[in-house]
């Protein structure tokens, strides 16, 4: 994953990097500079024992599509988040071994639009 003022790189079904603007995923909901907690995102919130989780969408901009949040309920670490798509299919990304503090190369968080693909990012847009 990518994060750009351009679009988010991800891996599609096709098993083809593709691009897609970042606005037009739920993504934008946790890559946001401000997270909107409001009854305008937020569909359900559950916490247990074990985990808080938080489902959001937005109708007006993803349609169906979703995204769960899943933070453990001590520190509020996030640990996994799920997205669903317009059709039901879920891709789910479990965040565990997290080191903090550490630096991270900017180089890292850098598009390439010579990248072949950039084309199909600029269609995209």
């Amino acid at each position: 994953m990518i994060r750009t003022a351009r679009p988010l790189l991800f891996t599609i079904a096709s098993s083809r990097p593709g691009f897609l603007p970042l606005d037009k995923t739920p993504l934008k909901l946790l890559l946001a500079d401000k997270i909107e907690f409001s009854p305008k995102t937020v569909r359900s919130v559950t916490n247990d024992t074990d985990m808080t989780t938080i489902v959001m969408g937005d109708d007006k901009i993803f349609g169906d599509s979703e995204i769960t949040l899943m933070f453990d309920p001590n520190d509020f670490d996030l640990r996994q988040w799920t997205i669903k798509d317009a059709k039901g299919a879920e891709t789910s990304v479990m965040v565990f071994n997290v080191q903090k503090n550490v630096t991270i190369p900017e180089k890292l968080f850098k598009f390439d639009e010579r990248h072949p693909d950039a084309a199909t990012a600029r269609q995209c847009q």
